[in-house]
């Protein structure tokens, strides 16, 4: 037979130790200590087991009818995320939208700018007038009512407030002067819009031009900022839009220092 290995030697030592002390604790009367008798099945060996693994029974998969807390926050999560997944679907139909809009907005105008022959310079109307009566028609036929935002009611409550209780009495025309705003608004949007297709990159990026009645206030002392101050106060207290004086010194402003 083949002598016996170094672990089933510590095993037989290890079982004779406890033995031994067993008895020992027995035969002292004046102790009563059951000991739990250890017995280790045969095919035992710590080495099958890793270190740093946890026993099979907690490695049971998360059942959520034993947390009610997790199933309670299944329904939300879901919820949360098809309410993202909505939103991310009517941002790309908007976006889709817009592009499709700005396609044919341009395409409208380089269609008509490439339809274009060669034009008389006495003919009528003239290459200006063309380029204006171009223009209007993109602002009035090239883009669409319901691309527009509607003026918001909470300006028009606003530029109402303003409006003296002796002129509101006057419905018929405080309404035609209501149409006339929103039509106004409508215009100008559309005319923005336009704009910003036709827009030339070379004039956006370029510097502002620099007036040079700016640069001489510039150049005005620190001593002529107090009396600058007090006039502009006065001036603000006591000129007004509609004072006459005020269009007679736009007229002296514009003949005499243009």
């Amino acid at each position: 037979m083949s002598s016996k290995s170094s672990k089933d030697l510590e095993r037989e030592r290890l079982l004779k130790r406890i033995t031994e002390k067993r008895a020992r604790l027995q035969k002292r009367g004046d102790i009563n200590i059951k000991i739990p008798r250890l017995t280790l099945p045969s095919d035992y060996n710590l080495e099958d087991r890793s270190i740093f693994s946890l026993p099979p029974e907690v490695l049971k998969p998360i059942v959520a009818s034993a947390y009610p807390k997790y199933r309670k926050g299944i329904p939300l999560q879901k919820k949360r995320d098809a309410d993202m997944d909505s939103k991310l679907r009517y941002f790309t139909t908007m976006r889709k939208q817009r592009e499709e809009f700005r396609k044919r907005l341009v395409d409208l105008i380089v269609g008509r700018e490439g339809s274009d022959d060669i034009i008389n310079p006495n003919e009528i109307p003239n290459t200006v007038e063309r380029d204006i009566l171009r223009y209007y028609y993109y602002v009035q036929c090239g883009v669409d009512t319901i691309h527009v935002s509607p003026l918001d009611d909470k300006v028009l409550r606003r530029v109402l407030s303003l409006v003296p209780e002796n002129l509101a009495k006057w419905k018929t025309t405080l309404d035609e002067c209501i149409e006339e705003m929103r039509e106004s608004f409508m215009l100008t949007v559309k005319k923005a819009v336009v704009d910003f297709v036709l827009q030339d990159t070379a004039l956006t990026n370029a510097q502002p031009e620099i007036s040079p009645y700016f640069v001489e206030l510039r150049e005005i002392s620190i001593n002529w900022k107090l009396s600058y101050n007090k006039a502009k106060k006065k001036l603000e207290s006591t000129l007004h839009v509609v004072n006459p004086c005020l269009a007679a010194l736009t007229d002296l402003w514009f003949h005499h220092f243009r």
